[in-house]
């Protein structure tokens, strides 16, 4: 069994959320006979291992079942559940990636009660992104004096992002900003690197100029990336892990963000989940079979509100000592309405407890 528990201050809403995990299997996961040397299931949430159980390293396990029962807590914030297949090279004493079974957290009451095979799908280095990026975009217009014909440039700021893939046990993260014109065009500049953080501070700001109307002469003396007809299209800025060496930088996500509704003093500031490119899209083996495993989750969610909210309820639980007979009393009916009067008897005693209606022994 697994749990989900989170907690908020005390405006808004808080979620808690729990799952139990009744068997996982697996089929198909390799040819007939063939043995796997240490084929393990990671599960994963968000970037974070929380669990990873073995088979036999001696059995065939091209069908594996697993049976443990586990529970742990996470985090309130995430976007995925995720199932990973490894098998362990002992000699280069490395774990080959077999595949993934992903669900998003907003998904998770769709499996709730339901015994299913889910298909295994290839692990692509670009597609395993995660985290946020907050971006602030805004168009200035710059009139010059004498000219009739204002400038519109753009001010891109990258602020933070939060929650980044780590790679090899580090993060040193920068951004690419990456402005594409209408006339096909692109200028791209970074941001400096911060070194081992999953949420980096950039507070870094960028301006890219567009041109307005010009003379031909004045447009022959003139350098731009920009056009007299060209306009800004779209803005993608790209987080990587700063890797310099034979393989370079890694991609840890992106975000494409469209330029077209942009008018002066209406900006664009928001937080953006990362994303994968599109390359990762087209999977390098679109057609094979990675095999299926066999979930069955029970998910539920409880939304506990802020303490205003229930203050009908409270006085009514409140008046509870006062009724005749006590069956007819809320705190009586709470308890019927659960499958165990343990789980109301604690918080009701807690309310009697605050408002000094019962005393402690």
């Amino acid at each position: 069994m697994f749990t989900e528990q989170s907690e908020v201050g005390c405006t808004g809403k808080a979620h808690a959320n729990s799952m139990r995990r009744e068997h996982v299997a697996f089929r198909g996961v390799c040819n007939e006979g063939q043995q796997l040397n240490d084929f393990c299931l990671v599960v994963n949430v968000g970037c974070k291992q929380l669990f990873r159980v073995k088979t036999g390293r001696k059995a065939v396990v091209c069908h594996p079942f697993f049976g443990e029962e586990f529970q742990f807590d996470v985090p309130r914030e995430f976007r995925y559940l995720s199932f990973y297949l490894y098998d362990r090279d002992r000699p280069m004493k490395t774990d080959k990636t077999m595949g993934k079974v992903s669900i998003k957290k907003e998904d998770l009451h769709k499996y709730h009660g339901k015994d299913q095979w889910l298909q295994i799908k290839p692990v692509d280095a670009d597609s395993e992104v995660q985290g946020k990026v907050h971006v602030e975009v805004r168009l200035l217009v710059v009139r010059q004096m004498n000219d009739a014909f204002p400038q519109h440039m753009v001010e891109v700021k990258i602020q933070e992002c939060s929650d980044l893939s780590i790679v090899n046990h580090s993060c040193d993260p920068f951004a690419t900003v990456t402005m594409l014109y209408k006339n096909k065009k692109q200028e791209v500049k970074r941001t400096r690197v911060k070194k081992k953080t999953i949420c980096p501070q950039f507070d870094d700001t960028f301006i890219f100029e567009g041109v307005g109307r010009t003379s031909s002469q004045e447009r022959e003396n003139m350098y731009s990336l920009v056009e007299e007809d060209a306009g800004f299209q779209e803005l993608r800025v790209a987080i990587w892990h700063d890797a310099p060496g034979v393989f370079g930088n890694v991609f840890l996500g992106e975000v494409k963000i469209p330029l077209n509704d942009l008018s002066p003093g209406k900006e664009k500031n928001a937080w953006y989940f990362l994303q994968p490119r599109d390359s990762a899209s087209r999977s390098s083996h679109p057609k094979s079979d990675l095999g299926s495993l066999r979930l069955k989750l029970h998910y539920t969610s409880h939304h506990v509100f802020s303490s205003h909210f229930y203050d009908s309820l409270r006085n009514l639980v409140l008046k509870s000592t006062g009724i005749e007979p006590i069956t007819a009393s809320v705190s009586w009916l709470l308890g019927e309405m659960v499958s165990s009067k343990q789980e109301v008897t604690q918080p009701l005693t807690r309310v009697f407890l605050h408002h000094g209606q019962v005393v402690p022994l």
